[in-house]
């Protein structure tokens, strides 16, 4: 069980490594006049649209995580391995 849980550490640790982009999207309501009546849509002029993008630009925290994790996974496999099998 423990070496599953370190397999999805490490594959938590990958995970932080990627860059991430997310999409926004905000309809807009119509328009009213004051006297309440609605005036005609257009579609093009009633929305926002964005875009965010973020990269880790150092990423120390992670590849020492990472590192970290492909140590402990080499650690328990190495400890579970019979000894008759190593050279």
């Amino acid at each position: 069980m423990k070496i599953s849980q370190l397999d999805v550490e490490k594959k938590l640790t990958v995970e932080y490594l990627k860059p991430k982009l997310n999409a926004n999207y905000y309809f807009l309501n119509q328009q009213m006049t004051p006297q309440g009546n609605l005036t005609s849509f257009n579609f093009m002029n009633n929305y926002k649209l964005g875009f965010d993008f973020s990269l880790p630009v150092l990423m120390r925290k992670e590849r020492a995580k990472l590192s970290q994790a492909k140590y402990q996974s080499k650690e328990r496999n190495m400890k579970y391995c019979k000894p008759s099998a190593r050279l």
